[in-house]
């Protein structure tokens, strides 16, 4: 079976117990592949940087969400955090 970032053949005795991963390019990944290259002068060296992008925009805009400010302190309170990642439904340049 193929599925979404990998495959899985469920009905290979030498295969049971495997999961093969790996990243896939979406529409809309080259815009940021652009930017990418601009800012930086080359490509992403990394095989799955859409997705290190997409975790550290949720986790960004999580922190976003729930943190609180007192004085020259920010506060993150770890259930607040855990609270605001759970949600699914993030659609970013690694897919849905």
């Amino acid at each position: 079976m193929v599925c979404f970032n990998g495959l899985h053949f469920p009905t290979q005795p030498a295969s049971e117990g495997m999961y093969l991963s790996g990243p896939v390019r979406r529409r809309g990944a080259e815009a940021f592949l652009d930017q990418y290259q601009a800012r930086y002068g080359e490509a992403p060296i990394a095989s799955y940087h859409l997705q290190g992008y997409d975790a550290a925009m949720m986790l960004l805009n999580a922190v976003e969400q729930v943190a609180e400010r007192s004085g020259a302190s920010l506060y993150i309170g770890r259930q607040a955090l855990r609270e605001a990642l759970l949600p699914l439904g993030h659609g970013g340049l690694s897919g849905p």
